[in-house]
C-alpha cells in the first residue's frame, strides 16, 4: 500500500497539467511563469499594485523585458489578467488577475492544502 508523503503530494501536483483550469495551466508552463503568477496573486492578496515594471524587475534574471511583455499580452488575450493604465500616471501599466484567475487559484490552493493535510506523518 502506498503512503502519501508531502513530497509525493507536491510531486503529483507538479506532474498534473491542470488542463481543466486554464490559469493554472498557463501560469505553470515554466518556472518564471510560476514566479509571475505567485507575484500577481501575492500582490493581489496583500492589496499591492503590480506594475509591468515591477514584474520586469522581479523576473529580470529569468526573462527579458520583451518576453515578459509578450507573455503579459498573451495572458490578457486569454482573459487571465487585466492590463490597465494608472490613473495618475499613464506611463504606468497595472496588472491585475481576473476573477477567473483568482477563483482557480483559490480552488487550487484549497485542494493542495487538503492533500497536504491528509498526509500522515
Amino acid at each position: 500500500m502506498f503512503n502519501k508523503s508531502y513530497a509525493s503530494v507536491l510531486s503529483e501536483d507538479f506532474i498534473n497539467e491542470h488542463k481543466n483550469t486554464l490559469s493554472i495551466s498557463e501560469f505553470r508552463k515554466t518556472p518564471w511563469h510560476y514566479k509571475l503568477w505567485l507575484l500577481i496573486m501575492h500582490n493581489h492578496n496583500s492589496k499591492t499594485l503590480t506594475t509591468m515594471e515591477s514584474i520586469i524587475i522581479h523576473l529580470s534574471r529569468n526573462a527579458s523585458r520583451k518576453t515578459v511583455s509578450n507573455t503579459i499580452t498573451m495572458l490578457e488575450q486569454k482573459k487571465l489578467i487585466i492590463k490597465k493604465k494608472d490613473i495618475s500616471d499613464n506611463r504606468v501599466i497595472i496588472i491585475e488577475p481576473t476573477e477567473k484567475t483568482i477563483r482557480e487559484f483559490k480552488e487550487w490552493i484549497h485542494h493542495l492544502k487538503f492533500e497536504l493535510n491528509s498526509v500522515e506523518e
